[in-house]
């Protein structure tokens, strides 16, 4: 159920971003609420899903594009592992800005929590409630694309 619940909530993330921030609080297009993770596994399992399931939607529509330019030019639409990275890079960035709300906490946030993880570029990216909504945005696809 928790696969459903990331699905949902990535939907959910790319609606605020999207589509909802143009509609009054009445007119809102939500997908339904599945209930919260009971255990560290479950929420690992729907933060998983909530990342790979639109990753790869982003990915391969990356690449489709860059295969069918590469075909155009004749190329037999092998694409480089530079081009690869680059085009995972590119979805990982895109993933984590719209299909996770700004404020949600990432990566960087759980590293904090352990002082002998903290460095400098993690206390960067931590999402924090209080700055604006671009600038967690910002840090998410920071994060996302490295």
């Amino acid at each position: 159920m928790q696969i459903v619940g990331g699905v949902f909530d990535a939907g959910n993330s790319a609606l605020n971003f999207t589509v909802n921030k143009f509609l009054d609080e009445d007119s809102q297009i939500l997908l339904p609420e599945i209930e919260a993770p009971k255990t560290t596994g479950q929420s690992l399992v729907r933060g998983g899903a909530q990342f790979m399931i639109p990753f790869l939607g982003w990915f391969k529509l990356a690449k489709g594009a860059t295969v069918g330019a590469k075909l155009i030019k004749a190329n037999k639409g092998k694409v480089s592992f530079k081009a690869d990275l680059a085009l995972g890079t590119g979805a990982g960035a895109i993933t984590d800005v719209v299909h996770f709300e700004a404020n949600d906490p990432p990566l960087s946030n759980l590293i904090e929590t352990y002082p002998h993880l903290s460095n400098p570029i993690t206390r960067y990216l931590q999402t924090n409630p209080d700055d604006p909504e671009g600038l967690n945005r910002f840090k998410r696809a920071v994060e996302g694309a490295g």
